[in-house]
């Protein structure tokens, strides 16, 4: 069955047939137009029009990379340690003890004199009391008993317990020495250690409590080595060949029988022996595994103090204080002396092996004073010298010692070990802080460290995610008050745990209670940046956790979700809809779920929200809502959401471009394949999709929905429905994004030109995308990281030093440089007095010293037009280029923050793009031959209006706002004419012309505001021969409304609506480039032909001049009074 056919099925829940859905009947049913939904007050509008914005655009090199982002996330690493099930204790009878040790400590009680049966009973009791903590169901197999326990007995045992880990406790106290050769089961029976491990088999685990226990390690080992198993699965899965490539090895990871899957503990080396005082244990590593603190006392006292010690008159709290503080401690050592996987193996996998590994390692530290090296399988590293044993023995002492305080002892070691980690934070010694200090601070809870270091010390996250105890973490989410900053801090840390390494998700308990989290989702009396951490964290889990996918695919849930979210913040709203889609992935939601309160229209509504991130989120979620086989359904959904085509967040295009792919995927049978492929061309975004698109007034956004409605049957013809997805598909393979053009292209490709497989068994088919919203996870996660703890402070950017400009008369040479190639614009960085050149290619940043600070590669097309403007705290600079594409790039990234479609014109790949940035708001217009000139709004990087062509066919050569007043814009054409238009009418107020002979230049040509040129020159008696063509045109805002008007023949009109005058500089002369300065009256001219530039102060009408090379690029820096040219060898930048 083909990849498509499946997925419609899995969707749909039936088989794939020309039959509906039983699910989707019923639905309909319940089926209501949009306009029902508007009416009934389900869908808020609200949340379309913008509220403060801080910054649109937190997008790093990282995010561009879409196509490394949008990969579905496979588990590398299940759990696969197999936890124990049954303890095999294998003990001498009491009649085989030693009789001339008087005093016989075992199970921690005097055993001497003891009854066989009373002595079993006590033993297992000993084990029943101590391990049923770690696993109340464990089960306990005593051998030792009045019968001699053979080899075929412990076999036929084992093969009674059909599953889980058997551990193989053996105590040698009792049993002759233990040999490579020979053990002793209970009773004494002499058995082969080889027969022993293969009776057992494996999964396994032994302790050998005994003299010489070492010698077992290299006999196992031998057993296990050359008689490796196959795992089952390996090469066929269920009877039938595997599939190489698409196998998994977590596939069988459950189902894996090896030999080499068996752990040992032994509490002596080869030739050594336990140590034989009477007043210690007979079963040493047993009491130690066992009763850990109270072994370790007393070996402390008897090593110290020489004498014993009465544990009746220990208090019990103080007992379980030092056995609170055992465990930080060793898991602190832990942390440092084994690395993350024997860490997580040994010390993380279940409750049994953590006490029983814990335990050891203190065991070395125990026994080495009696020159006792206890070993393991597999091998774990001395830690008996740790110094923060010296910790444990200072606990004890303050504890029980003669000198005890009182005090409480895990109290003081947190104590000490936070006012540490404050001393190397505080300094930002932040490579000083050792793991068992960070281990320390989370067994305080001190999580607002963690998330500090983690924020200031990005690497801190691996030792973090390496050491902890990741269930214990995540249950504290249950236990905290979520009021509190704390919480807070142990949401972030887990956040960043799962960016780092989402196995973990894996490790979250079963019986964990969601619907706490759930309620503290929407409580509007936790803090917001709480209530956003806790939303990403369940849409973090929800793929990977059943039960909470269960409670999110209710009605009740998704009816509280789609009436809380909307009066949210777009970072929490954002993580509302990323919750739903990450719910439901790439398969249906039940229409029975979302119909009764349209939360489908409320999606589609949200595609039009003023964040960028909730229209992502809202697009990715509408594939959640279509179903296997409602085409018309399906279509609808995909309508509403393409006039996000043209959108200049490359976020949102590539959300778009899944979701045309998920339809097309559905519904693959329908496409038709032999439609010829044209390329889309058009003079404005309004015509080229007028036939598949229209745009709302988001004022009255319900008409938008009502209009598709009725024309619903024209959507849903087959021919329509295809040539809007070849148009579509079309367009987004020439995406100025590289990842958006690839998937566009390969679709195109796919479902276009016949490529699907005739065999749909073949191996290989063709999968039209991995992933259709990981991207949009993994970009949403970061960012929530970068942006949740900040607290106040402006965005680090990019600054220089400036002088003291204005003390300087006349013009003088501040700072130059050499270049490389000839420059195609030039711009002033806002915030500094650093320069932006732009190359064919390239766009480079210089300091005021004129020295690369960094520079970036945008494609093959040529940069036409460059920008540079402060907005939200940052320094941006607007890219245009000749394929009509734009980029916005900021300081010190090597990738452009957003990329878009500036023009509808896809077809011609020369023709300059021209922009212009306003400066008492963020936007800016771009225009592009005799295209529609078009507005851009920054803050929620949409496009505003357009505006036609003021100069009926002429080509545009340059734009301007005004920097008073951004409500006027003009725009100079090749034909010698400029056209001013009132945005908030959008019509043309007035022309101006430079045509006419020197003298003319100040008289009003005959003709009316907004007269074409044909008619303006039939008027003045003019042909197109005489016709200049404007070189810029840029506002002043030295008078009202001023403009300045250059030709390539040299002449320069002022105009303002009071008056216009020509300015006499270079006229006769071939102008190549023009600027003046927005606040100063300020002219640079630049011609064609000469060396000379010439600079002018309009004020003083002095003219003066610099030897340049002709050809050159000349600029103004918007505030301060300096000019910048810049030829194809040198830069020079000129204090005025």
């Amino acid at each position: 069955m083909s990849y498509s056919k499946f997925y419609i099925s899995m969707n749909s829940g039936t088989d794939n047939d020309d039959t509906v859905p039983d699910n989707i009947e019923c639905a309909k049913g319940q089926r209501s137009s949009p306009s029902h939904y508007f009416d009934e007050n389900f869908i808020n509008t609200d949340i379309l029009f913008p509220k403060k914005i801080k910054n649109p655009l937190p997008f790093s090199d990282q995010d561009f990379a879409l196509n490394k982002l949008n990969k579905p996330f496979i588990p590398d690493q299940i759990p696969s340690v197999i936890p124990p099930e049954t303890i095999m204790i294998n003990f001498a009878n009491i009649k085989n003890f030693p009789k001339f040790i008087k005093t016989t400590l075992y199970a921690w009680h005097d055993a001497t004199g003891e009854s066989q049966q009373a002595f079993n009973a006590t033993l297992i009791k000993y084990f029943r009391s101590n391990l049923s903590q770690t696993n109340p169901n464990l089960r306990y197999i005593p051998l030792g008993g009045q019968k001699d326990i053979h080899v075929e007995d412990v076999s036929k045992l084992r093969k009674e317990i059909s599953s889980g880990r058997l551990i193989f406790h053996y105590i040698g106290y009792g049993f002759p020495q233990l040999t490579a050769e020979t053990l002793y089961l209970s009773g004494g029976v002499p058995t082969s250690p080889r027969a022993l491990f293969k009776a057992l088999s494996t999964p396994s685990f032994y302790i050998f409590d005994c003299d010489n226990a070492g010698i077992m390690i290299p006999v196992f080992q031998s057993m296990a080595a050359p008689r490796q198993r196959k795992p089952r699965g390996v090469g066929r899965l269920n009877g039938n060949q595997i599939d190489r490539k698409k196998f998994r090895s977590y596939h069988f990871i459950l189902n894996r029988v090896s030999l080499n899957d068996y752990f040992i503990l032994c509490a002596t080396s080869p030739g050594e022996e336990l140590p034989r005082d009477p007043t210690l244990p007979r079963d040493f590593l047993t009491s130690v595994l066992l009763s850990p603190v109270q072994t370790a006392i007393l070996c402390h006292f008897y090593l110290t103090y020489r004498t014993s010690l009465n544990f009746n008159e220990l208090n019990p709290s103080t007992i379980n204080e030092l056995e609170q503080l055992l465990d930080i401690i060793v898991d602190g050592i832990a942390c440092e002396c084994l690395p993350g996987p024997s860490l997580q193996l040994l010390l993380r996998n279940n409750d049994v092996m953590h006490t029983l590994f814990r335990n050891f390692i203190l065991a070395q530290f125990i026994l080495k004073p009696f020159g006792v090296h206890p070993v393991s399988h597999p091998p774990i590293p001395d830690m008996s010298g740790h110094q923060l044993w010296e910790q444990w023995k200072a606990a004890v002492d303050n504890s029980i010692g003669t000198f005890a305080t009182g005090r409480n002892v895990i109290k003081d070691y947190f104590d000490r070990a936070l006012l540490s980690f404050k001393y190397f934070y505080v300094r930002r010694a932040f490579s000083s802080i050792t793991p068992s200090l960070l281990s320390t601070i989370i067994w305080s809870k001190y999580y607002k460290g963690a998330a500090k270091l983690i924020y200031d010390y990005p690497k801190s996250i691996e030792t973090f995610t390496n050491i902890i105890i990741f269930p214990d973490l995540f249950s504290n989410l249950t236990k905290l008050k979520p009021r509190n900053q704390s919480f807070n801090d142990l949401c972030y840390v887990i956040l960043a745990i799962f960016k780092y390494n989402l196995n973990v998700a894996y490790q979250i308990p079963n019986d964990f209670n969601w619907e706490v989290l759930i309620t503290f989702l929407y409580d509007k009396s936790i803090f917001l940046k709480t209530r956003i951490l806790i939303a990403a964290i369940l849409a973090t889990c929800a793929p990977h956790n059943k039960s909470l996918r269960q409670i999110c695919t209710t009605a009740e849930f998704i009816k509280k979700l789609q009436s809380e979210m909307v009066s949210t913040p777009p970072l929490l709203f954002s993580w509302s809809l990323i919750l739903f889609k990450r719910v439901y992935d790439i398969f249906a939601a039940d229409p029975s779920v979302f119909m009764p309160t349209g939360f489908h229209i409320q999606c589609a509504v949200c595609c039009f929200h003023y964040s960028q991130r909730c229209r992502s989120a809202a697009i990715s979620n509408l594939s959640c809502f279509m179903q296997g086989n409602d085409m018309q359904f399906n279509v609808s959904l995909l309508i509403y959401a393409l006039p996000m085509y043209n959108d200049m967040s490359y976020f949102v295009r590539h959300q778009l471009v899944m979701l045309i792919q998920r339809y097309l995927t559905t519904h693959q049978d329908d496409i038709e394949q032999t439609q010829p492929l044209k390329k889309p061309r058009c003079s404005s975004f309004n015509l080229l999709t007028k036939k598949y698109v229209v745009f709302p007034d988001l004022n009255n956004i319900s008409d938008y929905f009502k209009l598709l409605e009725d024309h619903k049957t024209e959507n849903f013809k087959t021919q329509y429905i295809n040539d809007m997805m070849q148009f579509f598909i079309t367009y987004f393979s020439l995406d100025p994004h590289p990842a958006i053009a690839a998937e566009a292209a390969s679709a195109r490709e796919y479902f276009f030109r016949g490529w699907k497989k005739d065999n749909e068994d073949d191996d290989d088919d063709y999968i039209p995308f991995e992933s259709d919203s990981d991207a949009l996870y993994q970009i949403s996660i970061q960012q929530t990281l970068e942006n949740v703890v900040k607290t106040s402070g402006i965005r680090s950017r990019l600054s220089f030093s400036n002088d003291n400009w204005s003390k300087h008369s006349g013009i003088s040479l501040k700072v130059e440089c050499p270049l490389s190639a000839q420059p195609k614009a030039i711009c002033f960085d806002s915030l500094s007095t650093g320069v932006v050149i732009g190359l064919n290619n390239d766009i480079v940043f210089y300091d005021d010293k004129l020295k690369v600070r960094w520079s970036m590669r945008l494609g093959p097309s040529s940069t036409t037009d460059i920008k540079v403007t402060s907005w939200f705290n940052e320094s941006l600079a607007i890219v245009t280029r000749a394929n009509g594409c734009g980029y916005i790039c900021k300081a010190g990234n090597k990738k452009p923050i957003t990329c878009w479609r500036a023009d509808a014109n896809v077809v011609n790949s020369n023709i300059p793009l021209y922009t212009t940035t306003a400066n008492d708001r963020p936007c800016f217009a771009t225009v592009r031959g005799s295209n529609h000139s078009v507005l851009w709004d920054m803050s929620t990087l949409k496009m505003v209006q357009e505006t036609p062509n003021m100069q009926q066919g002429a080509l545009a050569k340059s734009i301007a706002l005004h920097p008073s007043n951004s409500n006027l814009m003009m725009v100079g054409y090749d034909n010698g004419f400029a056209s001013i238009c009132d945005l908030r009418s959008n019509q043309t107020v007035n022309t101006i012309s430079v045509l006419g002979n020197t003298n003319s230049g100040t008289q009003r040509l005959s003709g009316s505001a907004g007269s074409g040129p044909s008619s303006i020159l039939a008027a003045n008696n003019l042909n197109n021969d005489s016709i200049p063509s404007i070189v810029k045109v840029i506002g002043n805002v030295a008078e009202n409304s001023t403009f300045y008007i250059t030709a390539d023949n040299g002449k320069c009109i002022k105009w303002s609506p009071a008056k216009r005058a020509e300015v006499n500089v270079t006229s006769g002369s071939e102008l190549f480039d023009f600027d003046a300065h927005q606040i100063l009256p300020m002219l640079a001219f630049t011609p064609k032909n000469l060396n000379d530039q010439i600079i002018l102060n309009e004020s003083r009408k002095g003219i003066q001049k610099i030897k340049m090379e002709a050809g050159s690029r000349c600029v103004f820096h918007p505030t301060q009074p300096i000019c910048a040219f810049a030829s194809a060898h040198e830069l020079k930048i000129f204090r005025l």
